[in-house]
């Protein structure tokens, strides 16, 4: 499981300073700049068609929209805590964002900042830069794929070549036992006539045929 560090809104590229054109309610997201990042005093644009509304995170990792209506309480809850004695008093926007920018996340969707781009253009270099990590392991991968094959391949011929040579051996083998048996039969039939034809040599010595035989007189 990955282990995602502490991170803070002010210090990512994602966070951003959303206004509202208030005649289309068309958004647009800026980036929110050095000083407001450290601050928490948000810039305004003149003349204004758009209206401030408030900071956000671009790719809405954390709905820091609703951290600003919750944020108030936190900070009294902090005062109080410390003994301040302004605890009573409502927050101001600066107090709220300063708050929300500074508060520590586990954020996996933090990019570092880059002064001089907008939260959206952190996102496609982010895009991009995913994009190559993707082929780069693609490539990777497919080269690993393909030694893989490559070993595989090696290793298949090899066990071939040893079943090969195994059936070789066998089939050598059979061959010379049917050799060796087909000798001991040869051998023992010529054995077995040469033994029948001593037994018959010596029969017809020793006239032991009848005559009603009709073969010797």
């Amino acid at each position: 499981m990955e282990i995602v560090e502490s991170r803070q809104c002010r210090n990512c590229g994602y966070l951003a300073q959303r206004f509202v054109r208030g005649d289309t309610f068309e958004a647009i997201f800026l980036e929110v700049e050095g000083s407001s990042r450290e601050s928490g005093n948000l810039r305004k644009i003149d003349p204004i068609p758009y209206l401030p509304d408030h900071p956000t995170c671009f790719v809405r990792a954390f709905r820091l929209d609703i951290e600003v209506d919750i944020a108030p309480k936190d900070i009294k809850a902090i005062k109080q805590a410390l003994g301040n004695e302004q605890e009573d008093e409502e927050p101001t926007a600066r107090e709220i964002n300063h708050h929300i920018f500074t508060k520590s996340r586990r954020c996996p969707s933090w990019v570092e900042w880059i002064p001089g781009y907008s939260p959206k253009e952190h996102r496609e270099m982010m895009d991009r830069q995913r994009l190559l990590e993707f082929q780069a392991k693609r490539e990777d991968d497919w080269q690993k794929f393909q030694k893989q094959m490559v070993a595989d391949d090696k290793k298949w011929r090899e066990v071939q070549e040893i079943q090969a040579e195994t059936r070789h051996k066998k089939e050598l083998q059979t061959i010379k036992d049917i050799n060796r048996t087909q000798m001991l039969v040869m051998g023992g039939l010529v054995t077995l006539v040469f033994v029948l034809v001593t037994l018959l040599g010596g029969a017809i010595e020793a006239n032991w045929f009848p005559k009603w035989f009709g073969i010797f007189k």
